[in-house]
């Protein structure tokens, strides 16, 4: 899983338990593009309700694609493939946040419908644990 989540600086144990963890929650999803075994690409969504929507609303919380296959229309057809799952879950929004400096991001889900409509603010913990 690291070669394509990138995450160089998180022991794989806590990374699988943290990733085991949310499969286990009913709200999680996780799809995972594979080939010959091989994990090429992943999105995972987190569903909530969202009383200022009226609705549930998803979050495409990553959407990774491993380096060598980029550019294939591999992260497109994971992103259109979560989209459908959030239709069929009955989502009146989803909702997606990537670094202001990723333009290529930011482009990326502009072609699939996306537009910038809000500021995301954060307020990180040292040592990232609560």
């Amino acid at each position: 899983m690291r070669e394509i989540t990138g995450i160089e600086d998180v022991a794989e144990e806590r990374l699988v338990a943290q990733f085991e963890r949310a499969l286990s929650n009913p709200c999680f999803r996780a799809f995972v593009a594979e080939e010959g075994g091989t994990v090429k690409g992943l999105v995972t969504i987190w569903l909530r309700e969202c009383l200022s929507h009226g609705g549930p609303v998803a979050l495409i919380d990553e959407l990774m694609v491993a380096e060598s296959e980029r550019g294939r229309g591999l992260g497109s057809q994971l992103l259109e493939h979560a989209l459908a799952y959030c239709r069929q879950q009955g989502c009146v929004e989803v909702e997606v946040s990537t670094e202001v400096e990723n333009v290529a991001a930011r482009r990326f889900y502009a072609r699939h419908g996306f537009e910038e409509t809000g500021v995301l603010l954060e307020r990180e913990f040292e040592g990232g644990e609560a």
